[in-house]
């Protein structure tokens, strides 16, 4: 279910361009990424499933976390009013704190890979996801004025 998570969530990048705001390739790029990712977010409460597994156990302990927080699978990361409301919260505040835009872009970055990677389209393990989604994060956030 993963990958069919991503692909659909970057369909949805895509296909809402057009709402973005900014004609420039690397905004663009980060917003359908963003898209991507967070059709895997719900996820993150599940042990076991991609989301949790994409950086190892530096995703798997705060991953526990959720889970223990949101109740279990399917519900709070799940629920349609709690779920928007958490998630915005965070990505509302990476916006003010400059070490967590780089953690919310590594994050949408790592969970895209970690999905495509599910659909063995190329192999990498946890160490080269975390190298692509940091490294990713910090060229759109140092490239161009990107912001979440």
């Amino acid at each position: 279910m993963g990958p069919n998570h991503v692909l659909s969530g970057l369909c949805v990048g895509v296909a809402t361009l057009p709402l973005a705001g900014r004609q420039d390739v690397g905004y663009q790029a980060l917003w359908v990424l963003a898209w991507g990712g967070a059709a895997l977010l719900p996820d993150l409460d599940q042990e076991g499933s991609l989301a949790p597994t994409m950086w190892g156990p530096i995703s798997q302990v705060p991953s526990s976390l959720i889970g223990a927080l949101a109740g279990g699978h399917r519900w709070g990361t799940h629920d349609l009013l709690l779920a928007p409301i958490a998630f915005g919260g965070f990505f509302w505040v990476a916006r003010l704190v400059p070490q967590l835009h780089l953690l919310a872009l590594a994050l949408m970055i790592g969970l895209v890979v970690r999905g495509l990677v599910a659909i063995e389209w190329w192999r990498a393990g946890a160490l080269v996801n975390m190298v692509l989604s940091w490294g990713g994060a910090w060229w759109l956030s140092s490239h161009g004025g990107l912001a979440i």
